[in-house]
């Protein structure tokens, strides 16, 4: 039930149905639904207390890779750039064909393109472009993964790519 609420993106209800699934006490399921009530609460923004959550679900399974990853996107809103990439790096290493993740990479990428010396931010931005190239290899109709490419490019001074990935871009659209 908190499932179908959360897709219909009802996340409050989702939050509300998860914690009654928490004090089932569900031994093969708590670590999930601290997770569960975790996203919920990241969608309604309200990262500190999710936090908690998937903190939690980590205690009860140090191996849950679903909550290793709402982990980076924790870090990730809070600023704590380098735990974020190890907690997307250590999902990856579990499932290399994850798109999410990936996608995840590389906007973290991005992002630290604009916090490193000037003299490191090519190399950043080649990090991202690797990070989506994955994904197109992947899914090569991700026009997320086209869009933020193009910009890559043009970023890079690589003209003739970013204009291949604009006319791609505007196919998918």
């Amino acid at each position: 039930y908190g499932i179908a609420l959360f897709d219909n993106r009802q996340f409050p209800q989702a939050a509300d149905a998860f914690d009654e699934v928490i004090d089932m006490k569900p031994a093969d399921y708590l670590a999930f639904a601290n997770t569960n009530k975790g996203m919920a609460l990241i969608e309604m923004s309200g990262w500190q207390e999710a936090e908690k959550f998937v903190n939690k679900a980590l205690e009860l399974d140090p191996n849950n890779l679903r909550a290793v990853f709402q982990r980076g996107r924790i870090n990730r809103a809070r600023g704590r750039l380098d735990k974020a990439e190890a907690d997307f790096k250590r999902v990856l290493e579990g499932y290399p064909r994850d798109r999410l993740t990936l996608q995840q990479l590389g906007e973290l990428s991005k992002i630290k393109s604009d916090v490193v010396p000037k003299t490191e931010r090519e190399n950043q931005l080649k990090v991202a472009q690797n990070y989506y190239e994955q994904v197109l290899a992947i899914d090569p109709e991700d026009t997320g993964a086209t869009y933020n490419l193009m910009i890559l490019y043009q970023k890079l001074g690589m003209r003739a790519e970013a204009q291949k990935m604009s006319k791609i871009f505007q196919d998918l659209k």
